[in-house]
This record gives C-alpha cells, sequence and structure tokens, in this order.
C-alpha cells in the first residue's frame, strides 16, 4: 500500500466514482500544474466499495 502524506494546504477531492479520477483530472488541467498533485485510483472505500481520489 502506498502511504500518501497529509496536506498542509490545498483542496482534496474525494468520493469520486470509480474511473471518472482521470476524466476529472484532466478536464481540471492538473498534469499543467507545477505543484505536487495525485491522482488515486481503485481506493477501497466503504461507501462506495472502491472510488478515486485527487489530492
Amino acid at each position: 500500500m502506498i502511504n500518501v502524506s497529509q496536506i498542509k494546504e490545498g483542496i482534496v477531492l474525494d468520493h469520486i466514482n470509480q474511473g471518472s479520477g482521470y476524466r476529472i483530472f484532466s478536464q481540471l488541467k492538473l498534469d499543467k500544474l507545477e505543484d505536487v498533485v495525485v491522482l488515486l485510483r481503485n481506493i477501497p472505500s466503504n461507501k462506495m466499495v472502491k472510488k478515486d481520489l485527487i489530492k
């Protein structure tokens, strides 16, 4: 398992439907940012079975 540290300043997009994270990441043009951005896919979730997350 990969451990992603807590952010000090910024936004977390959580509870993204499984498989939709990359589309949202691209639409927001997050690949163009100079800052660190993490796209986590297929994370186990109690409410959604699996989810995507952008941090």
